[in-house]
């Protein structure tokens, strides 16, 4: 649950974007959908489905000085266990983790962040970013993790992105022998057009494509995405002034082995001390999410879900604090 903009602490965008590793990402989302450049037009916000949780979590920050942040965060939920020959079970599961994210600040070249999470493991995530020009950057992203013996879970990610005022571009290689690159441009104002490759090698050896593209009308964003690898993505996007927004989507994957479909429609309303989000699947799957201000850096969540077609809900509850962001 990581509420877009209620409760945000008072940090520069730059490092806030760093903490969640957005720093310089280019407006293509790794779902295929496409936003537009800053310019001419500004892009439409992405959808937004509700964010829901099982369970119970608390978590609080505190800065400590200008440059470290400590953080504490509690959870009781419940995660599917696997069982032969028939349905996941859940069982209850619990985790305490104690944090620390060092951020030492911008420097004219670029920003470096660490952080450390301790639960059961021992978890260090490193980040930095380095502008080789006023367009153009280079990211890096290393996690390192504890693991049982003959286990390697460390991930790294090396990418290039460039943005100009009616294109951009990211080519990135990461663990795992997965290389992608992707490009979109502004064709003329309300249209955009773009494209991505990848290919993953070792064992799995698989490569594949998306073109996409975007049409803006007034209050109105359409944007469709097809994969080589049989997947069909359509949504719609419509903007009551600042505060409420209406949404639609359809996803279809065919693919010699399967034939899927399924259709969303939702909406997200942002007031002074709340936002709203929620959302209806054709599978039958109903979700809510509330996220209240109640003090200055402290929000309060609350989210549900119904699934009709399984005979199954979850409900969560959660507290978020943060002075800096009073």
């Amino acid at each position: 649950m990581s509420p877009a903009h209620i409760g945000a602490p008072h940090r520069s965008r730059r490092q806030a974007a760093l903490l969640d590793g957005t720093h310089g990402a280019p407006t293509w989302t790794g779902t295929g959908h496409a936003e537009a450049p800053r310019r001419p037009r500004p892009p439409a916000p992405p959808l937004t489905q509700p964010d829901v949780m099982e369970g119970f979590f608390v978590r609080a920050m505190k800065g400590v000085g200008n440059n470290l942040l400590l953080n504490h965060q509690l959870v009781f939920t419940q995660v599917p266990v696997p069982t032969f020959g028939g349905e996941p079970q859940r069982k209850a599961h619990s985790t305490y983790s104690f944090g620390a994210i060092l951020v030492p600040g911008s420097t004219p070249g670029g920003q470096t962040m660490a952080r450390c999470d301790v639960d059961d493991q021992l978890n260090v995530t490193l980040r930095g970013a380095l502008e080789l020009s006023p367009w153009a950057q280079l990211k890096a992203n290393l996690q390192l993790a504890q693991a049982p013996r003959g286990q390697d879970p460390s991930m790294y990610e090396v990418a290039v992105q460039a943005q100009r005022e009616a294109w951009n571009a990211k080519a990135s290689v990461a663990s795992g022998s997965v290389f992608q690159a992707n490009a979109l441009r502004q064709v003329t104002r309300a249209l955009a057009l773009g494209g991505e490759v990848f290919y993953v090698g070792g064992e799995q050896d698989m490569g594949g494509y998306t073109v996409t593209g975007r049409l803006t009308h007034a209050d109105h964003t359409v944007t469709a995405n097809w994969s080589s690898m049989g997947a069909l993505g359509l949504t719609w996007l419509r903007k009551y002034g600042d505060k409420v927004s209406l949404w639609s989507s359809l996803d279809v994957v065919r693919t010699p082995n399967r034939s899927e479909s399924v259709c969303q429609a939702g909406y997200d309303a942002s007031f002074r001390m709340a936002r709203v989000r929620g959302s209806l699947d054709s599978n039958g799957v109903v979700k809510l999410c509330l996220e209240e201000r109640i003090t200055p850096g402290t929000t309060l969540t609350l989210s549900a879900e119904i699934d009709h077609a399984h005979q199954s809900h979850k409900f969560g509850l959660g507290v978020a604090s943060d002075p800096m962001s009073g």
